[in-house]
Formats: structure tokens, C-alpha cells, sequence
């Protein structure tokens, strides 16, 4: 199977149909699927690799380069429930395999002048990852509005430079950082960082209290079309105010796009948002994490929300140290032409 090189923020799945056009395949399920096939590979279900596996010895790339500037992932992965940094590709096999879908999605924004520079530059149009960002509708290099397209076609008339909000160019510098980075936040400290900020401002922390809360502050600042398109609980139009519950400590995080959206509208500027989101817990904040998670445990357990044994209390925060998490993986497995995971 012919594999060409990966290209500037390309996208996997649009590199994955890149695949397949070549190698005359069926989408990048199939290539997924060629790939686990290939002569010589290991069988067995303990030495099945993960799409991303796959991909990262047939692009010669590694794991971690691959999930920070060629996928998506990180949208669902930026904050982990667990209590100390996390490395991108550690400890995230089953999490790799639950959004495999995302994975192979081709993407569908595209920016007409980017289109024109790649034929003339490379000899084809191919999927850019930064224009697939949840609430990008423009294009950062040439401030065109994305245009949708259907395989190689782009969709609509042509494009215009268009106007954006500096919250709007907030959001999105907030976005790409939270994209880019090494490792994945932890939930204590994403939730203290935003908690403190939403104190400071004088915001309610939780959607039962009273007073303006970082919904309303995002009606204020964002765009109402823009809001209908990206966050429609937040505008109005679903129920649902989730933007207040991003301060509690919870069992799944939020995507990417919900914390980023959160900042946007606590902080004047992404660097300060940025700097106050990603400093690491002193050992008083990391003590003062424990209480308020060990206190809302309780509070679960009191109320009966808790399903199965009763967790023992929550054991204290370290400020950075590596903690294993257990995952359980399972092989993935063709069905249709689509790839799936093995729920045995």
C-alpha cells in the first residue's frame, strides 16, 4: 500500500482519504483495516495496535505528534479525570479506540485561498486541521470565511474576508493553545483555576445559585449567531446551561471547546487565561482540591447518586507527579466497512 507523507496540520482523517484515494480503498476505514491486515504484523487480541498505532508506524510519525497536531482528540481529551498531568499518548489506548470515529472523520471546513496555495505549492487541496476547530468559521491566515466542502469539491459561492469580534479572536487563540499542548490538564486543577476566576469576578459557581454566571456573561460577549451555530444551549435554544457547571469537579470532562469558551469569557485576554488556566497546584491549592472533592463524594454518597460500592474518600492531590490509570482496552474490529470496538 502506497503511503505518502503526512502535510503541515493536515488532518488525519483527511490524510486517511488521501490513503484511500491512492490505494483505490473505500475511506479511511478501510485503509485502517488494510493496515491491520499488512504481512508480518503480530495477531492476537493482546497485540492488536490502536488506529492511532497503526498510523503512527505507517506515517513513520509518533503517537503523541500525531494526536497534538494532526487529530482531533484533544477536544475530548484535554482535561483528564484523573489528578496529575498526563503525556498525549499515555495511558490513552481506550480512549483511542471510544473515539475512533472522530478519528477517521475527513473534515469538511476549508478555506478557499488556502485551496488555491496548495495546488500551486504541494499539487492537491487537502484538509487542514486548524480549520476543523469547533467555532472557527474563518479561515487565521487569510481571514476568510471556511467554506464547506464535499471530498474535493468546495461547496458555495466564493468567499469574503469577514468581520470577527475580539472575543470571537479570543476564543479561538484560547482553542488552538489548549490544542497544542504536551499534556493533558487535571481535572482539580481546570476546575480550581476556573472556580477562583469565577470568585474573583464575583460569578456563581453552581446553575442552583442566584446572580450572573458564566452563561449570561457568554450571551453578553459572544456573538448571538455565532453562539446559535456553536453553543446553542448557551444562546438560548437547548436546555441545558452547561457553562455553569464547568467550575464543578465531574466524573467526564467537558470538550475542549467548553473550557475554552469558559475563558474566553472570564479573561480580557488569552494570555492571561492561559497563564492562570495552566499553572500547575501549589500543595496549599492541592490540599484546599481535595477538600472540595472529597466533600462533594460525600455529598453523592449521602444522596444515593452513587451506583455500586461506596468510593473511599478522595486521597490527597499531588502537585505533579505521574499516577497510573487503569483502562481496559479492547481490540478494534471491521464490521460493514466501518471500524468499531470490540465490546466483548
Amino acid at each position: 500500500m502506497h503511503i505518502p507523507a503526512l502535510l503541515p496540520d493536515e488532518l488525519l482523517g483527511g490524510y486517511l482519504q488521501r490513503i484511500a484515494t491512492l490505494n483505490a480503498l473505500d475511506g479511511g476505514a478501510a485503509v485502517l483495516k488494510r493496515m491491520l491486515q499488512a504481512p508480518g504484523r503480530a495477531r492476537g487480541r493482546a497485540a492488536c495496535p490502536t488506529p492511532l498505532e497503526l498510523i503512527a508506524a505507517a506515517s513513520r510519525v509518533d503517537k503523541a505528534s500525531l494526536i497534538r497536531t494532526h487529530s482531533l482528540l484533544p477536544l475530548c481529551q484535554l482535561v483528564t479525570s484523573g489528578r496529575t498531568p498526563v503525556a498525549y499518548g499515555e495511558r490513552s489506548r481506550a480512549l483511542e479506540r471510544r473515539h475512533v470515529d472522530r478519528l477517521i472523520e475527513p473534515g469538511s471546513k476549508r478555506c478557499l485561498q488556502c485551496a488555491r496555495e496548495d495546488v500551486q505549492f504541494w499539487g492537491l487541496v487537502y484538509v487542514r486541521r486548524s480549520a476543523q476547530l469547533p467555532g472557527v468559521d474563518w479561515c487565521a491566515k487569510h481571514g476568510m470565511q471556511l467554506k464547506q466542502a464535499r471530498g474535493q469539491a468546495l461547496m458555495g459561492a466564493g468567499a469574503s474576508p469577514i468581520e470577527i469580534t475580539p472575543a470571537e479572536q479570543r476564543y479561538i487563540d484560547i482553542l488552538g493553545a489548549l490544542m497544542d499542548l504536551n499534556e493533558r490538564v487535571p481535572m482539580t486543577q481546570a476546575c480550581l483555576r476556573l472556580r477562583d476566576r469565577t470568585r474573583e469576578l464575583g460569578l456563581r459557581q453552581r446553575s442552583d445559585q442566584t446572580g450572573t454566571g458564566l452563561g449570561d456573561l457568554a450571551r453578553r460577549l459572544m456573538p448571538a449567531g455565532w453562539l446559535r451555530r456553536h453553543h446553542p444551549a448557551q444562546a438560548g435554544f437547548q436546555r441545558g446551561d452547561y457553562l455553569d457547571r464547568v467550575c464543578t469537579y465531574r466524573p467526564v470532562p467537558f470538550n475542549a471547546d467548553v473550557y475554552a469558551l469558559a475563558l474566553t469569557v472570564l479573561y480580557d485576554t488569552a494570555d492571561e487565561a492561559l497563564t492562570s488556566f495552566m499553572r500547575p497546584l501549589s500543595l496549599e491549592e492541592a490540599e484546599r482540591a481535595s477538600e472540595v472533592q472529597e466533600r462533594r463524594e460525600a455529598g453523592q454518597r449521602r444522596n444515593g447518586c452513587r451506583k455500586g460500592p461506596a468510593a473511599s474518600p478522595a486521597s490527597r492531590v499531588e502537585p505533579h507527579h505521574s499516577s497510573d490509570e487503569s483502562t481496559r482496552d479492547a481490540p478494534p474490529s471491521f464490521q460493514y466497512g466501518r471500524l468499531t470496538t470490540d465490546p466483548s
